[in-house]
C-alpha cells in the first residue's frame, strides 16, 4: 500500500498566485461596490420600516416615495403596530357616462366582497387590490400632486374598476366617476336607528378609447 502524499495542487492558469494583493484600482472599485450594496441595503430597509409603520408624520410625509419603491414588487401586508379595529365601512362607488347621462352608481366594493365570499381558497392580493388602489388615488387627491388624468395612482384605480365594471358585465362607456361611501360602525348591542352614510367625491376619469 502506497503511504505517500499525494502532490500538492499547483497553481491554477490565468489565476493570480496565493498572496498576490488587489491591486489599487481593484481595491477601489471593491469597495465602491461593498459601500453601494451596503447603502441599497440601508435604503431598503429605511423605506419598509417607513411602509409598515403605518400613520406616522414622517411615513405621511415620504408615501409617494415610500410607495414608488415598495410597489408592485415588495408589498407588505403587515404593520409594525396592530391597527385600531375598524370604525367605520367604506365602499367605492362608481357610475359610467355614456353620451352626456351618467348611469347608477355602482358599489365596487360590494362586488369584490361578493366574489371573495364565494370562493373557496380566496387570494387576499385579489382582495387588497382595490383597497390599495383606492388609497394611493385617494392620497394624490389630498396633497394635489398631479392632474388625475397623468399619474400613476389615477392610472392605477380607473383600470382596476374598469375590470371589476367588465366582471360585472358594463361597458367603461366615455368615462368614470368616483365617490366614497362612508358608513360608521355601530358600537356593539346598539340598538338605535342605522348610522347615515357620507359621500366623498372622487372626481372623473375618462376612459381610453
Amino acid at each position: 500500500m502506497n503511504s505517500a502524499e499525494p502532490p500538492a495542487p499547483g497553481p491554477v492558469p490565468g489565476l493570480a498566485p496565493q498572496g498576490t494583493e488587489l491591486s489599487a484600482p481593484r481595491r477601489a472599485v471593491l469597495r465602491l461596490c461593498a459601500a453601494l450594496v451596503a447603502a441599497l441595503a440601508v435604503a431598503h430597509a429605511g423605506m419598509m420600516l417607513l411602509d409598515v409603520a403605518g400613520d406616522f408624520p414622517v411615513s405621511e410625509k415620504n408615501a409617494e416615495r415610500v410607495d414608488s419603491w415598495m410597489n408592485p414588487l415588495f408589498i407588505q401586508d403587515w404593520k409594525i403596530f396592530a391597527p385600531d379595529p375598524p370604525r367605520h365601512n367604506q365602499h367605492l362607488e362608481v357610475r359610467v357616462k355614456r353620451g352626456e347621462r351618467f348611469g347608477a352608481w355602482t358599489d365596487v366594493t360590494a362586488h369584490d366582497n361578493a366574489a371573495y365570499r364565494r370562493q373557496l381558497l380566496p387570494s387576499k392580493e385579489d382582495q387588497l387590490t382595490l383597497r390599495r388602489a383606492t388609497g394611493q388615488y385617494r392620497r394624490w387627491v389630498r396633497e394635489g400632486k398631479a392632474p388625475p388624468e397623468t399619474n400613476r395612482a389615477a392610472r392605477l384605480l380607473r383600470d382596476v374598476v374598469l375590470i371589476r365594471l367588465a366582471d360585472m358585465g358594463q361597458d367603461r362607456g366615455e368615462g368614470i366617476e368616483l365617490r366614497l361611501r362612508t358608513t360608521p360602525i355601530p358600537p356593539p348591542g346598539s340598538n338605535g336607528p342605522a348610522p347615515a352614510s357620507s359621500y366623498l367625491p372622487l372626481g372623473y376619469l375618462r376612459t381610453p378609447g
